[in-house]
């Protein structure tokens, strides 16, 4: 209650997507249902040229775009600009030099989130040593793409959060 007035604290809803045992089921299109759906989009994307022109346009412009991490007024508020600045160093390490991929790659398994509707990444982590500017620190060792086709099934638990997936890879690795 706040100031005697009772207020609500539980979600009693949810989002309405239909999803069972894992599987969304929802789609008119059958092509488009269980586990043809991403490979239906992956084949419209690759050879349809208007949905890749759309594709593009939405994302040449974020690709060619120069990323950087600055330091705001908030940050700077909560702390010492030294802080803050320390802050947006181990930022810029983590996601532009630390991880074993580039920033542009990663940017473009991210932007696949607008061909398939999601993106999902697996994240580890590793401990840097004695580095000269900013000493010993947890970062980012890799931000795995986990490609769209090969999920095969979401993990949901009764509240409606993911708690895992199913993959389904094929090759040598």
């Amino acid at each position: 209650k706040v100031n005697g007035v009772p207020v609500k604290t539980i979600e009693i809803g949810s989002t309405g997507t239909e999803i069972y045992h894992g599987y969304l089921n929802e789609e008119y299109l059958s092509e488009l249902r269980g586990k043809r759906w991403a490979k239906t989009i992956d084949q419209i994307r690759r050879s349809d040229p208007i949905a890749r022109m759309v594709l593009l346009a939405l994302k040449l412009p974020l690709r060619s775009s120069h990323w950087f991490i600055s330091e705001t007024k908030q940050s700077q508020k909560n702390g010492t600009s030294a802080d803050a600045e320390i802050q947006k160093r181990l930022l810029e390490q983590a996601l532009f030099r630390d991880i074993e991929k580039p920033f542009k790659k990663l940017l473009g398994e991210i932007l696949t989130m607008l061909d398939f509707g999601y993106s999902l990444f697996e994240i580890t982590y590793q401990l840097k040593q004695n580095d000269s500017e900013l000493g010993t620190y947890n970062t980012l060792k890799s931000i795995g793409f986990r490609y769209q086709r090969t999920i095969e099934r979401w993990n949901v638990d009764t509240n409606g959060n993911l708690m895992s997936v199913y993959q389904i890879a094929f090759g040598d690795i």
